[in-house]
């Protein structure tokens, strides 16, 4: 299926040229590419979503450092990568809202807290320097690139989660 979206993609950038090829009459043609077809039904997949019970179940199976990790995640709906990044000063408790410096599109934006969010936020960045990492391992460090896969994985197992959900 990921295949075939991509070429999906690919083939619409590239008809897309051929088009503008015959529109300014390098081509004399477009009927070769024009009979050239998508793949049907590769759109991505339905996202799942936790329950509250299976939040819970899995929050439960977590190690501490994970724990905080993934409640980070459920109470701000951040991706993994902008939570790793994070420092203290990234919080305003004043304004409950996180600055998210780096997000996957490259533009910093903003993400309102809720009251549960706003409570965590505060506990996790008690007492602690603002330029320091927001979450961190058991052994104090960062939490790295793809650090987080394998114990996720096998707490989203000892949750009974099935299929294992994405941390997104």
């Amino acid at each position: 299926r990921k295949r075939r979206n991509s070429a999906n993609r690919t083939l619409s950038i590239l008809k897309a040229g051929l088009n503008r090829a015959y529109e300014y009459g390098y081509v004399d043609s477009n009927l070769a590419w024009s009979r050239v077809k998508k793949f049907r039904r590769v759109d991505p997949p339905i996202p799942c979503y936790l329950e509250k019970e299976q939040c819970r179940d899995l929050l439960s199976a977590c190690p501490s450092d994970l724990h905080k990790l993934v409640v980070g995640a459920l109470v701000s709906g951040c991706r993994v990568g902008e939570l790793r990044r994070m420092i203290i000063g990234d919080f305003l408790a004043d304004l409950k809202r996180l600055i998210i410096r780096d997000s996957k599109d490259g533009r910093p934006r903003h993400v309102s807290l809720s009251e549960e969010g706003t409570s965590f936020f505060n506990q996790l960045t008690a007492n602690r320097a603002s330029n320091v990492h927001m979450f961190l391992r058991e052994e104090g460090r960062p939490w790295r690139k793809c650090t987080h896969h394998r114990p996720y994985r096998k707490a989203c197992y000892a949750a009974g989660l099935d299929p294992q959900v994405n941390f997104h």
